[in-house]
C-alpha cells in the first residue's frame, strides 16, 4: 500500500511538471520521496530523477545535479550499472550538463546512455534510436553538423526495421518504423541539421546540395506525418500532432524558400506553396480519413458498430506492438504475429471504407477538395486585377518571435515574403477582438479609440504593407491562418491622417481594396459566373421557450433587411414555424440564393457541433438545430448563402486552418460563396448593409463589389461614432465572388451595340437599293 501511495504521489508530481505547475510538482515528489526513504521502498531513483528535472526547470542547478547523482547511485545500488532506467537518467543528465556548458561531461553521459541501450535493448529498438538521436542533438548544439548527421543516420537505422542505409543521404520508408513518433523526430532533426550545415558552407553547389537533402528528408517526415494522421490516431499521437504538426510543415516551407532564393528554380516555389497548402488542408483530411462524420449521418447501425470495433482492434494491436518493442527483450514472434493481424485488420478497414464511401458519396466530393494546388493552377483561376494572399504563421515563439510567410499570387507573378512577428502581434490581435465587440463599442472612449486605431494600423504594417507593391489591381482574396482568421483586413488602417478622436476620414483599407476570403488554397475554385439568378429563399425563425430548452430572443432586424431585397428578387420567405430544418433541406438543391436570418451557436471545442437554430416542432419531435457536420455532408447548390447570424464565421481555432465555422461547412457542401459574420452583429446597422448589398447585387455587381459598396454607402451617411468597424466590418464574403444576376450595364451596352449594327446595316442595304434604282 505504501509503495502504491508513493507511486501515486510520483505520478501526480509528473503531471504537475508537465502542466508547468512546478511548486505543486515539487510538493508531490517530496511526499513520494519521503515515503520511499522512510520505509526503504524500491525505485527511489525514479523520484530522484523527477526531482532533478523539476529543480532544473526551477533554475536551481546545484540541487538538480545533486538529485541526478542520487538517482544514478540509487539505481546502481538497487539494480546494477546496466539497469534500463539508468539510461533515462543519463539522457536527462547529459542534456543538463550540456546546457551548463560542460560538453565533455555531457558527451560522456550520452555515450553511457547509448552503451546501456545497446546492451539491454540491442541495435534495433526505439530507445537505442533515442540514444543515437540524443548524441546527434549534442553535436547539433555544439555546431558539429557532420557528426550530428552521422549519429542521426544511426538513429534511423535503429528505429527502422530492415533499414541499413549508412549514407547520410539515405532515408527509410515511413512504413518501416518501430515507433512512428520517434522516426518523425529523428527525420526532423536530421533535416534541420542539413539546413544548418548549409549555413556554414561557402561553396554554392555544396550549400544547395545540403538544402536538397534537407528538403528530401523533411518530405519523408511530412509523408509520415500524414500517414500517422490517416491511420488510427492514439492519444499519444494526438497530443504530439497538436504540438508539432504545423512546425514540421513550416520547416519544409523554410527549406524550399531558401532553395528558391538560391536557385531561382520555380519548382521550389511550387514545392513551398504545396507544403503550405498541405498544412492548411490537414484538418479536413483528418476529419475525412478518421471517418468522424459517419456516426451521426444515418449510416446503418451495423456498419457503425463494425467501424468502431475495427478502430478498437487496430488501436489494441498498435499498442501491443509498441509496448513489446520497448521491452528489454522484445519477442519478435509476437510482434510478427500482431503485425499480420494488423495487416488483415487494415484490409478489412479499407473494404469497409469503400462500402461507406459508396453509401455516402458526399465524402468523395470532400476528399477532392483537400488537394492543394500548385501556384500555376491558382494563377489560371485568378481573373485580371485579382491578387491572392495566403498566410502561414508559426504556432510557437522562438527567441521571442514567430515566423510569418506571406504568399502573393497574381496571374503573372508569385512571391513569398518571409518575416517575423513578436508578442506585439498577439497583443494587438487581442485588442482588436476585444474592442470590436458589443461591449467594446458601447464603452469606447478616447483611450480605447486610440488603442484600436494603433492596433489596426499595426496590422496593416505587419500583414499588408510589404506585400502591397506586388498586388495586381484592387481585388484581394485573403487566405488567413491561425489567429489571423479573427482579423477584419478591410478595417486595417493605412495612413493615420486624422488626429481627431473619431472614425471619420480614416484610411480604412476598404477604401482602397475589394476584399474576399477563402479557408485554404485547396478550397479556392473560382467558378464561371451564374447569370440571371433571381430566386431568393429566406428563413426567419421565430423563437420561444417551446423551441428549445431555454428561451431564445427574436432577431428584431431580421425582417427589415429583406424588405427591399424582394423588389429585385423573387422567391419566398419562410417565417415563424415554417422556417424549419425540413423546409431548408428542400431548397438546398434549388440553385437559389439562400438567406438565413437566425441565431447560430459556435461550439468552441468541437466545430462539428456548432449549429444554426431553426424553428422547431417539439410536438412532432422535430429538433431546431442544424449542426455543422450535417451541413458539410449535404449537397448545397447555391451561388450564395447569406448567414445573417451572429458569429456564423466563428468557431474553434485550428492552428492550420483558422476558425472551423458553420460558414466553412457550407463551402465544403458546395455553396459557391458564403457571406458570414465574424462577431456579434448589431441588428439595425446590419439590416441596412444587407439591404444595400442586395440592391447592388441585383444591379449586376460582383458579390464582393456589392458587399463593399454596401459598406461604403453605410460609411457615407453614418455619424462618426457609427463608423466604428464593429458596426460594418463583421460581414465577410468567402468563396466565388462573381455576379449572380449578370452585369446589366454590359448587357445594355451589348443590346445597344446590336441595335447600332442592325441600324447601320439596314441603312446601308436601303441606300444600296436606292442607288441601284437611280442608276436604272
Amino acid at each position: 500500500i505504501l509503495y502504491r501511495l508513493s507511486t501515486a504521489y510520483l505520478i501526480i508530481g509528473i503531471i504537475y511538471f508537465e502542466l508547468g505547475e512546478l511548486q505543486k510538482s515539487m510538493e508531490s515528489l517530496k511526499k513520494s520521496l519521503s515515503l520511499r526513504e522512510t520505509y526503504f521502498l524500491p525505485d527511489a531513483g525514479l523520484t530522484y530523477l523527477n526531482l532533478a528535472k523539476t529543480y532544473n526547470r526551477l533554475n536551481q542547478p546545484d540541487e538538480a545535479e545533486k538529485y541526478f547523482k542520487m538517482s544514478l547511485a540509487s539505481f546502481d545500488k538497487e539494480y546494477g550499472a546496466d539497469y534500463y532506467r539508468t539510461a533515462e537518467v543519463w539522457f536527462e543528465y547529459g542534456k543538463f550538463l550540456q546546457s551548463a556548458g560542460r560538453d565533455t561531461e555531457a558527451l560522456d553521459a550520452h555515450t553511457r546512455a547509448l552503451a546501456i541501450c545497446r546492451k539491454v535493448y540491442g541495435e534495433k529498438h526505439p530507445l537505442t534510436a533515442l540514444a543515437w538521436k540524443n548524441l546527434g542533438d549534442f553535436f547539433t548544439i555544439a555546431g558539429n553538423f557532420p557528426d550530428a548527421l552521422g549519429h542521426y543516420q544511426k538513429a534511423l537505422i535503429a528505429i527502422s526495421a530492415g533499414f541499413t542505409g549508412g549514407d547520410i543521404t539515405d532515408n527509410p520508408e515511413p512504413a518501416s518504423a518501430l515507433f512512428d513518433i520517434r522516426l518523425l523526430e529523428i527525420l526532423k532533426s536530421k533535416a534541420a541539421a542539413f539546413e544548418k550545415l548549409s549555413e556554414t558552407q561557402m561553396v554554392h553547389a555544396e550549400k544547395i546540395k545540403s538544402l536538397q537533402n534537407s528538403l528530401a528528408t523533411v518530405n519523408i517526415a511530412l509523408n509520415l506525418l500524414e500517414q500517422i494522421r490517416n491511420s488510427y490516431i492514439t492519444e499519444e499521437n494526438k497530443m504530439y500532432l497538436a504540438e508539432n504538426e504545423k512546425e514540421t510543415y513550416l520547416q519544409g516551407v523554410h527549406t524550399a524558400l531558401r532553395l528558391y532564393k538560391l536557385t531561382d528554380d520555380k519548382q521550389y516555389a511550387g514545392t513551398m506553396y504545396t507544403i503550405a497548402g498541405r498544412c492548411k488542408a490537414a484538418v479536413l483530411r483528418s476529419e475525412i480519413a478518421g471517418r468522424e462524420f459517419y456516426f451521426t449521418t444515418g449510416l446503418p447501425d451495423s456498419l457503425q458498430e463494425k467501424q468502431k470495433n475495427l478502430a478498437r482492434n487496430l488501436a489494441a494491436y498498435i499498442h501491443l506492438i509498441i509496448q513489446e518493442s520497448r521491452q528489454v527483450n522484445p519477442d519478435s514472434n509476437k510482434i510478427s504475429a500482431w503485425k499480420d493481424e494488423l495487416f488483415e485488420l487494415n484490409r478489412q478497414n479499407e473494404k469497409l471504407s469503400q462500402k461507406i464511401d459508396s453509401i455516402l458519396p458526399a465524402l468523395n466530393v470532400l476528399q477532392q477538395k483537400t488537394r492543394p494546388p500548385e501556384p500555376s493552377e491558382i494563377q489560371k483561376r485568378l481573373r485580371p486585377g485579382e491578387t491572392l494572399i495566403d498566410y502561414l504563421i508559426s504556432d510557437h515563439y522562438e527567441n521571442g518571435r514567430k515566423n510569418l510567410y506571406t504568399f502573393v499570387i497574381t496571374r503573372k507573378n508569385f512571391v513569398c515574403l518571409e518575416s517575423e512577428v513578436d508578442s506585439l502581434f498577439e497583443i494587438n490581435t487581442g485588442v482588436i477582438r476585444n474592442l470590436l465587440s458589443p461591449r467594446g463599442a458601447l464603452l469606447m472612449n478616447h483611450d480605447s479609440f486610440n488603442t484600436l486605431i494603433e492596433s489596426l494600423h499595426f496590422m496593416y504594417h505587419a500583414l499588408i504593407s510589404d506585400a502591397e507593391k506586388y498586388f495586381s489591381g484592387r481585388r484581394l482574396k485573403i487566405i488567413p491562418d491561425g489567429e489571423l482568421s479573427y482579423l477584419p483586413f478591410e478595417a486595417f488602417i493605412g495612413e493615420k491622417t486624422s488626429v481627431q478622436p473619431g472614425f471619420e476620414n480614416l484610411d480604412f483599407l476598404i477604401h482602397r481594396y475589394v476584399f474576399s476570403y477563402n479557408y485554404s488554397s485547396s478550397l479556392f475554385h473560382e467558378k464561371e459566373e451564374r447569370k440571371f439568378i433571381k430566386d431568393l429563399y429566406a428563413f426567419i425563425p421565430s423563437y420561444g421557450c417551446d423551441t428549445c430548452e431555454s428561451e431564445v430572443s427574436s432577431l428584431e432586424g431580421a425582417g427589415r433587411e429583406l424588405d427591399k431585397a424582394y423588389r429585385y428578387f423573387k422567391g419566398r420567405i419562410y417565417a415563424g414555424n415554417e422556417a424549419g430544418r425540413a423546409g431548408f433541406r428542400d431548397v438546398l438543391g434549388s440553385g437559389a440564393i439562400l438567406h438565413l436570418a437566425m441565431h447560430s451557436v459556435a461550439d468552441t471545442v468541437d466545430s462539428r457541433f456548432s449549429y444554426l437554430l431553426f424553428s422547431g416542432q417539439p410536438d412532432y419531435n422535430v429538433r431546431p438545430e442544424l449542426f455543422s457536420y450535417e451541413i458539410s455532408l449535404s449537397r448545397v447548390v447555391s451561388p450564395l448563402v447569406v448567414l445573417s447570424a451572429c458569429n456564423s464565421g466563428s468557431g474553434p481555432l485550428n492552428r492550420t486552418e483558422g476558425t472551423l465555422s458553420i460558414a466553412r461547412s457550407f463551402v465544403l457542401a458546395g455553396a459557391s460563396s458564403v457571406i458570414r459574420t465574424s462577431w456579434d452583429i448589431n441588428d439595425e446597422t446590419s439590416s441596412e448593409i444587407i439591404s444595400s448589398f442586395y440592391n447592388h447585387l441585383a444591379k449586376g455587381k460582383r458579390k464582393d463589389d456589392a458587399l463593399r459598396q454596401a459598406k461604403i454607402d453605410y460609411l457615407r451617411v453614418k455619424s462618426p461614432v457609427l463608423q466604428n468597424p464593429y458596426y460594418w466590418a463583421a460581414y465577410e464574403i468567402t468563396g466565388d465572388t462573381g455576379s449572380v444576376t449578370g452585369n446589366k450595364k454590359y448587357l445594355t451596352l451589348q443590346v445597344l451595340l446590336i441595335i447600332i449594327i442592325v441600324s447601320v446595316l439596314s441603312f446601308y442595304l436601303r441606300r444600296r437599293r436606292i442607288l441601284r434604282a437611280l442608276s436604272r
